[in-house]
């Protein structure tokens, strides 16, 4: 039922009190003395917020020696970083219990951001059943969620010095959560960052766009998932490739990359899958093909967009059964590699068209990456000038420091 005689209290009246009113709050000084201890205890136990979960019941045991309550709960709203489950409540007979939460005192108290309580909250038969509170936790006029106590003793009545307590509760409760919060985000952007500190590989830039390509290759190197790199020629489709398989679990097996549209297709079939002897005119030896060369590591296929159809299929039969048969075998061989394929081509749009099998796609675009062009990214020009500078320096004996961004003045 909707609590009747609902006493309310907005925060600036909790934290500025009239010095006409201030004697009506705090009562007596007995009151007070047990009430200021008792607030001490509740936020030394709050500033402890990491490990809330744990605290849960001393938490709620000193919040209701302060305020005359059975049991109480805290409804977390908004995502706080794990930081303690969505609600979490305590009653003193029951302990860690769920219990019915009067929700329009919770929803008005979080739409007006006032504490409010009421001690006229009747059953559906028209009896008084409990006396109920509620005060939001609000961070930075942002409404985190919400405190709520209650008792069903019958000569228990909440009064306006519980509530002003627990608003103070509340918002010193709601302070330490939202930094909490900000503080987990910097310690998964600092985690992300060491991570990247520690990842091998031969790409030059700090910019976000690139960030984001070494954040990628942290998150799929551990894995075995199939890999299609999209982008633009120079983008560093195979410097990516060389990076997840560096950083990988099959770092120290073999990397094979294989140019598929810089090999003629009735070649490319015996490279990939290697041949038997006698397969073909001057094939006097058996040959393992760069596939099998590859057996634990990584094979990265650029321009796989190039594939001709029969070679289409016969990869596609690799994903599926992990196995391949040499040309001019029988016997089919076991594989067990990573497959990293690389385009500049749409493949999506060829296999509409028809030219590229549809269940190959699938089977490549298991996990992508489209890699940003460096008009994109252009801040790391510099990064890049200095990294070039460096190497051909080196390269060809000569002491370069740096590129002048003066236009040149020779004609």
């Amino acid at each position: 039922m909707v609590p009747a005689n609902v006493v309310q209290l907005r925060r600036e009246e909790a934290f500025y009190l009239e010095s006409e009113k201030l004697a009506d709050v705090l009562g007596s000084p007995g009151r007070l003395v047990r009430d200021v201890l008792g607030l001490l205890k509740v936020v030394s136990a709050i500033n402890s917020i990491r490990g809330l979960i744990g605290l849960e019941r001393p938490l709620f045991e000193l919040i209701l020696d302060v305020i005359p309550a059975d049991r109480g709960a805290i409804v977390v709203l908004e995502d706080t970083g794990e930081l303690i489950p969505g609600v979490l409540a305590w009653d003193k007979c029951q302990g860690s219990a769920p219990f019915r939460i009067c929700k329009q005192m919770s929803d008005r108290a979080l739409a007006d951001g006032l504490a409010i309580f009421s001690n006229e909250i009747r059953s559906g038969d028209g009896t008084l059943a409990r006396a109920a509170m509620a005060a939001p936790l609000i961070a930075f006029d942002r409404a985190l969620g919400f405190i709520y106590l209650e008792t069903s003793t019958r000569d228990v009545c909440f009064d306006t010095g519980h509530l002003h307590m627990l608003m103070i509760i509340a918002a010193i409760a709601a302070t330490v959560l939202d930094n909490t919060r900000h503080l987990q985000a910097l310690d998964r952007e600092n985690q992300r960052l060491r991570d990247e500190a520690i990842l091998q590989h031969a790409m030059v830039g700090d910019s976000p766009l690139m960030r984001e390509v070494y954040q990628f290759i942290s998150k799929v190197a551990c894995g075995d998932s199939t890999i299609l790199l999209l982008g633009e020629s120079g983008t560093g489709k195979e410097l990516v490739a060389r990076a997840i398989h560096q950083n990988s679990p099959r770092s120290r097996q073999p990397f094979v990359a294989i140019n598929c549209a810089a090999i003629i297709e009735t070649l490319l079939e015996s490279e990939l899958f290697g041949y038997e002897r006698g397969a073909f005119t001057g094939a006097v030896a058996q040959t393992r093909g760069k596939l099998e060369v590859a057996e634990g590591g990584t094979v990265f296929l650029d321009e796989i967009g190039e594939l001709a159809p029969a070679l289409q299929a016969k990869l596609l039969r690799v994903l599926q059964e992990h196995e391949f048969t040499r040309v001019g075998g029988t016997r089919p061989i076991k594989l067990d590699i990573r497959l990293v394929t690389a385009t500049n081509r749409d493949l999506e749009q060829a296999a509409g068209q028809g030219l590229f099998r549809r269940d190959l796609y699938y089977r490549l675009n298991v996990v992508s990456k489209c890699l940003p062009p460096l008009r994109e990214h252009k801040e790391d020009i510099p990064l890049l000038t200095r990294h070039f500078i460096r190497k051909y320096s080196a390269k060809v004996g000569r002491k370069v420091l740096d590129v002048s961004t003066a236009p040149s003045s020779i004609c």
